[in-house]
């Protein structure tokens, strides 16, 4: 499945958490911690931005309203599944974008 809505991934939210977190925070979480699923993923990364109200936060009201809206529009098992395949799987454009896995003789690999 290619996605290249924009550079190369669903959407301008997911793009972003991407850039800010994939290429060493959720590489090592994936790689190095074991995290095994979208959800966790997500789960963690939410809570890294945005902590518990009262934990020392300091995003409250209207901002805080709008990274959870943006947080919601994020495609987490696109992230997942970018770096749940090894780096010999990965299929850029001639622009460096990600546009999926290298499909084989078996069709996509995992």
């Amino acid at each position: 499945m290619q996605h290249q809505d924009y550079n190369g991934w669903t959407n301008r939210e997911t793009w972003l958490i991407n850039m800010w977190f994939g290429q060493e925070f959720v590489y090592h979480l994936i790689k190095e911690d074991g995290v095994s699923d979208a959800k966790t993923l997500k789960d963690i990364i939410v809570d890294y931005i945005l902590p518990e109200e009262g934990d020392g936060g300091s995003l409250n009201g209207y901002i805080r309203d709008v990274i959870i809206d943006a947080i919601g529009e994020v495609n987490w098992e696109e992230i997942f599944d970018h770096y749940e395949v090894e780096p010999e799987n990965y299929n850029y454009d001639s622009k460096g974008n990600w546009i999926g896995n290298v499909q084989n003789e078996n069709g996509w690999t995992p």
